[in-house]
């Protein structure tokens, strides 16, 4: 299963306008399209939450038996569809994954978003001898447990062969480890968090900066604290692994200015 073989798939230009054929990964074998499906499988924890496949798929077929893509590959399909946003949400997170367009007039079997939240594929990434990790991130508006706008999100990774393209393993930075939240309104405590993602030669680096300030010992007094969690990435043995490290940036007392002017 290598993932240049799929690109001979399809000859001629792909118009934007046509049903497109969704493709996961495949190969030139049964036994290919077989180790893609399972590696849909691997992946589909990260997919789930977001999207939904028609009934019948995902599924192996060979590729003569779909108008439009050339013969002597099994590969994984996902649907055909007239619009790509569900599709590009996958794609966000499997990047490999790609549409062709369909010759005749197939009956369209499209993926659904089953979630409002933003997936965005991040450019922080790292390779080792066998594969290559790619990152993606989820930002999602939600409330808080008073009813007040919160900001959540989350990181996925995701390592991948890099001859064959197969999912070796997938982890999820949720809450803490990896998100942006940000309480307000009348209540009394409010934090605020960013994150960032960075990569060296071996490792992704999810660096949280947070904030909290909260009227906790006094009528109209605040305390501050800032501190910084990073979560550190690494690969071994076809697997991931994960090590956080935390430090308080500042911690201040109680400031009766503090809730007055919002500093």
């Amino acid at each position: 299963m290598r993932l240049f073989c799929l690109l001979l798939l399809v000859s001629g230009v792909a118009f934007a306008d046509l049903p497109q054929h969704l493709v996961f990964s495949g190969g030139t074998t049964r036994a290919d399209g077989d180790a893609a499906l399972a590696s849909w499988k691997r992946l589909a924890p990260l997919v789930d939450p977001h999207v939904r496949l028609a009934a019948g798929f995902p599924k192996v077929v060979e590729s003569a038996s779909l108008p439009g893509l050339k013969p002597g590959f099994f590969i994984v399909v996902l649907g055909q569809c007239d619009s790509l946003e569900a599709f590009n949400v996958i794609k966000a997170i499997y990047p490999a994954a790609y549409a062709r367009p369909v010759s005749g007039a197939p009956t369209l079997a499209c993926p659904t978003l089953t979630t409002e939240a933003s997936i965005t594929a991040e450019s922080a990434s790292f390779k080792t001898a066998t594969a290559v990790v790619n990152a993606f991130s989820v930002d999602t508006d939600a409330k808080d447990e008073r009813g007040f706008p919160r900001r959540e999100g989350s990181v996925g990774v995701v390592l991948v062969h890099r001859k064959t393209g197969a999912v070796l393993d997938t982890m999820s930075l949720e809450g803490s480890s990896a998100s942006t939240s940000v309480g307000s309104g009348p209540a009394p405590e409010e934090t605020a968090c960013s994150a960032a993602l960075t990569a060296t030669k071996d490792r992704l680096v999810v660096t949280r900066s947070c904030r909290t300030e909260a009227r906790d010992c006094g009528k109209q007094s605040w305390a501050r604290v800032r501190w910084t969690e990073r979560d550190l990435v690494t690969v071994a043995n076809e697997r991931f692994s994960t090590q956080r490290r935390e430090t308080i940036d500042e911690k201040a007392e109680c400031r009766a200015d503090w809730g007055e002017q919002g500093d």
